[in-house]
């Protein structure tokens, strides 16, 4: 069996996502085969995803990895952002797809499947670099400084 690329990863799970499936027995099933220490915290509220992960990243887990759909990754993409802004450390981000749709997940090409991304996390050497925006508060509309992938949405969708 190759070496797997992450030996400590944190897994973020947002309950609330779009699918029925036993997460934490497949998880635990395909980590486990890999020798990787994981662990995993769950949200309740938005807001969570990020402190997690920040969490995550300062314990010094080599991934990050969100089980949930578009809302959760980009929680998880935006504090991995900030924590390498404020930090220096950059710790890659891994997707998950539990969510409804799954936009960002299947632009990214990943598996369709838990099993099969989680697969992906323990097997693949392979990073994608991708583009980050920033929205900055200009004063007029109370943004704050955020970043986002994927899209961004201002008003009505």
């Amino acid at each position: 069996m190759p070496e797997t690329p992450y030996r400590r990863v944190q897994v973020i799970i947002n309950p609330a996502s779009g699918r029925d499936e036993p997460v934490l027995n497949v998880l635990n099933d395909v980590f486990g085969q890999h020798g990787i220490d994981w662990d995993v915290s769950v949200t309740h509220r938005y807001g969570d995803a990020a402190a997690q992960t920040r969490r995550a990243v300062e314990d010094g887990m080599d991934l990050v990895a969100g089980y949930g759909g578009d809302g959760t990754q980009h929680e998880i993409a935006n504090a991995l952002v900030e924590a390498s802004v404020e930090t220096g450390r950059r710790t890659p981000m891994g997707i998950l797809p539990g969510g409804t749709g799954n936009g960002f997940a299947r632009e990214m090409g990943v598996p369709g499947t838990l099993r099969e991304a989680t697969e992906v996390l323990c097997t693949s050497t392979s990073t994608r670099a991708i583009d980050v925006g920033r929205l900055r508060d200009l004063g007029q509309a109370e943004v704050g400084d955020r970043y986002f992938v994927q899209r961004l949405y201002v008003g009505v969708e």
